[in-house]
């Protein structure tokens, strides 16, 4: 039974007519203007637009849609600025300083994916927060009314609510989903067994693997991204935008992998309706890594810091910027006793609230003491605390791995957590995690490239690539003895982002014509070797995927490519921006301002 909430005023016909009236007139901001000169320029200036991405060694797929996208705009008569970043750097440029004009990534992993993902991405209530929270200032009341409806809808309801809000998203194009990448992983397969499904299911899976040889008591990873030896904070957007190796360092109460829960600190959750809540029961015996005891008192605290990690001491509440779409579903935690709470939740319904299951739990007594303000390049100190900065050196946790040592920019060792419920309970829920990990340390070694990566495994010198591989280099590796390549669909969509708090990036119609220029499907065939597949919706590749802006073999159902085979047509695409009011000057450069 669908739970009674009133549609919101937006009609498909409205969604779909693709005109720069309606909803994509509405689709402009509100809020600071980060780069005045952007705003007050004369009309007769041309328009330079800043393209921000990680560097080829980092992630060449970025920068072939970087460089793809370049060209497009160049074609197209606008300049444009590329700058390769470090990963740190402009996720902190990006998400905390709101410095750029597009740029070009990918989202966080979610597992599972929902449609509630959407709500902390854009929703114009996040416009002002830091890290995952709406980075393209990106404000719509059409948007916001079918955000909050979906969260209360169940069955063919809430469909037609989300297929609405895709079309929206495909009109008014706050950002542009590319293509879901097929990650390639290169593994060694003399010392652990299991490396299909442990590539498919990370960090999680790696749980799963069994040792093939006595003594292979040590699983050795290769990586390209070093921030996890520098910084192990949970909640750190600029570092940790994903799921990580530090999911194993911090339970969640319930672990989800695909469809499937598993009870990991909950051994038992007990629902109640009208209004929403939950009763959990976690496992008896739980510690941190220190030995503190872990109670029920420490998953309140949790939930109540990450929704405020100021703990009151500031005007306004300073959310944790990671985790913050499940923090929101929370609107109370009461604790029964060491090993019993409610959480009490917002107008949702039961299967949107168990997401909020899956957030990290912290040990209050480490983290309580690190709500100070922080001052930090770029963001005013009295807007954070420190605990979005600190970079947790001595992670406590308490879940199977525990924090051993690390060399900055080198290498990560984790060892097992003995006393973890995984090895001590024979909870036949755990499925194959029952256990723990087969190898006593796991050793991360970081290395300046992705080819280095693929070096260390086919030496035998580490047993698989923790970051993603160029497809390019399959061949090559497919011959090598030993040696494995194991591919699985993430959910980590590439996309380009505009800040629409910038002038003109607030016109959707220059956001769509700007989208057009990148022919998605050429990029995944021509650049990508055919390891993913182009999007057109964020939704793609879930059931939640509608049917208008479904990918067909006609090309972008959303926003077609001006051109051919990767080469914009130039003459057209000038034209396109004529006819929505944009000019050019004398030397065939757009000029700024629309008409």
């Amino acid at each position: 039974m669908d739970v009674p909430t009133d549609r919101p005023s937006v009609t498909r016909r409205a969604l779909l007519a693709g005109t720069a009236t309606g909803l994509a007139a509405s689709a402009g901001c509100v809020g600071r203007v980060i780069n005045p000169n952007l705003s007050s320029r004369p009309e007769t200036d041309p328009l330079t637009l800043s393209i921000k991405t990680l560097p080829t060694d980092s992630d060449p797929f970025a920068m072939q849609i970087a460089s793809h996208l370049a060209a497009g705009l160049e074609a197209a008569g606008i300049d444009y600025r590329l700058t390769p970043t470090d990963p740190q750097t402009l996720y902190q440029e990006v998400l905390f300083g709101h410095e750029f004009d597009i740029y070009i990534a990918r989202f966080p992993q979610t597992h599972p994916p929902d449609p509630d993902m959407l709500y902390p991405l854009l929703h114009s209530t996040m416009n002002a927060e830091l890290g995952w929270q709406n980075p393209f200032g990106f404000t719509n009341v059409n948007c916001d009314e079918l955000l909050a409806a979906q969260r209360s809808q169940q069955g063919a309801t809430r469909r037609e609510t989300v297929d609405d809000l895709q079309m929206l998203l495909g009109e008014t194009q706050p950002f542009v989903p590319i293509y879901l990448p097929e990650i390639v992983t290169c593994v060694q397969t003399a010392r652990f067994s299991g490396w299909e499904t442990a590539v498919d299911r990370m960090p999680y899976g790696l749980l799963g693997l069994q040792a093939v040889t006595p003594g292979s008591s040590r699983l050795r990873l290769a990586s390209n991204d070093s921030r996890i030896t520098a910084n192990r904070n949970p909640i750190s957007a600029a570092h940790h935008s994903g799921h990580s190796l530090l999911d194993l360092l911090y339970d969640p109460l319930v672990v989800a992998d695909g469809d499937r829960r598993y009870p990991w600190l909950a051994t038992a959750v007990d629902w109640e309706s009208d209004p929403l809540e939950a009763t959990i029961d976690l496992r008896e015996g739980l510690t941190w890594h220190d030995g503190e005891p872990l109670t029920a008192a420490d998953v309140a605290f949790t939930y109540r810091f990450l929704a405020d990690t100021a703990r009151g001491s500031t005007p306004n509440p300073i959310p944790a910027p990671r985790f913050r779409g499940e923090s929101t579903l929370v609107s109370a935690v009461t604790v029964e006793n060491e090993s019993q709470l409610t959480i009490e939740f917002v107008d949702t319904t039961q299967t949107v609230a168990e997401q909020a299951f899956t957030l990290p739990i912290l040990p209050a007594h480490i983290w309580r003491a690190y709500t100070d303000s922080a001052s930090v390049v770029g963001i005013g100190a009295e807007t954070t605390t420190e605990a979005l900065f600190w970079d947790n050196q001595q992670p406590i946790g308490s879940g199977p791995l525990r924090f051993s040592e690390a060399t900055a920019g080198e290498e990560l060792v984790l060892s097992r957590f003995d006393n973890h419920f995984l090895t001590t309970t024979d909870d036949e829920r755990l499925g194959d995690y029952r256990g723990g990990p087969a190898f006593e340390e796991l050793v991360v070694e970081t290395v300046a490239s992705y080819g280095g990566t693929v070096e260390l495994v086919a030496t035998g010198n580490a047993d698989a690539t923790l970051t993603p591989i160029d497809p390019q280099t399959v061949p090559e590796i497919s011959d090598i003895s030993g040696v494995e390549i194991h591919t699985h669909r993430s959910h980590a969509m590439y996309h380009l982002g505009f800040n629409s708090r910038r002038q003109p990036l607030s016109n959707p119609n220059l956001r769509r014509l700007v989208a057009r220029l990148v022919d998605k499907a050429f990029l995944v065939e021509n650049r990508f070797e055919g390891y993913g597949e182009p999007v057109s919706s964020p939704l793609a590749a879930t059931d939640w995927l509608a049917t208008e802006v479904e990918w067909t073999g006609q090309g972008d159902p959303v926003v077609p490519f001006i051109g051919t085979d990767g080469t914009v047509d130039s003459e057209a695409a000038r034209e396109a921006f004529r006819e929505v009011g944009f000019r050019y000057n004398d030397e065939g450069e757009l000029l700024a301002s629309s008409n």
